[in-house]
């Protein structure tokens, strides 16, 4: 497998669930990181999970086909979703 070599940065998603209802925010990086100093523990006190879905590149299988990459968790307490965005951003960035 052929990882492309064009650098682009991540792109994330935060989904917020709570009783099986998923809504779907698309930020920038610099956004998300708001979200998470400033909004994430009032979510979570409300009893919603925050699932962080980080989209990382495309690369090319044996066959040409297009497969992208892709890493998500799902958390309940901000100790873990701060941790797991620390991980993150020496990942990424």
């Amino acid at each position: 497998m052929k990882i492309n070599k064009k650098s682009h940065l991540p792109k994330v998603a935060v989904i917020l669930i709570k009783n099986n209802q998923k809504q779907y925010l698309y930020p920038s990086i610099r956004k998300t990181q708001f979200f998470l100093r400033n909004k994430a523990e009032s979510y979570l006190k409300n009893r919603y999970s925050i699932t962080i879905r980080v989209s990382y590149g495309y690369s090319q299988d044996n066959w040409g086909n297009r497969v992208l990459f892709e890493n998500n968790g799902t958390y309940k307490d901000i100790d873990s979703l701060n941790c797991a965005y620390q991980a993150f951003v020496k990942e990424y960035l």
